[in-house]
């Protein structure tokens, strides 16, 4: 996903997004200054360009990847495609998904939204892959 955001300085339309050849995709995302490395973030449904901590799976937005850098302390690098490291308790091999508190699972959720984030590539790491599909479990 390119975008491109509007540099009133320079009068000209910056690309935001950051390819990093065969380690991913990244994006610069204004974050909340209680933001932290490693936090799940859905898009803002109301603010362009900022980026959501994920604190459960209840959201009608949508999980778009995981904060790998503070640039400032509003302003963070969210891996949206590719390998991240820093998680416990996964199955190598199993589709990851968002969980109900906010983390990532390899069980689905029982309640809130089922949502594909990738899948485990070792107990700690996840291959990113955000599905667009989404379903709600229902009571």
């Amino acid at each position: 996903m390119t975008r491109f955001r509007f540099n009133p300085l320079t009068a000209e339309f910056d690309l935001v997004e950051k390819i990093e050849n065969s380690t991913g995709v990244a994006q610069e995302f204004i974050v909340d200054a209680s933001s932290n490395v490693g936090d799940v973030v859905k898009e803002s449904l109301t603010i362009d360009g900022k980026a959501e901590v994920a604190t459960d799976n209840t959201s009608i937005n949508r999980a778009i990847g995981v904060i790998i850098e503070k640039l400032t302390l509003t302003t963070a690098v969210v891996k949206t495609l590719g390998e991240v490291d820093g998680f416990s308790g996964l199955t190598k091999g199993l589709e990851v998904f968002l969980s109900t508190g906010g983390s990532f699972t390899s069980t689905p959720p029982a309640t809130g939204y089922v949502q594909i984030m990738g899948f485990a590539t070792s107990a700690t790491k996840v291959y990113l892959e955000p599905g667009n599909f989404r379903a709600k479990r229902t009571p």
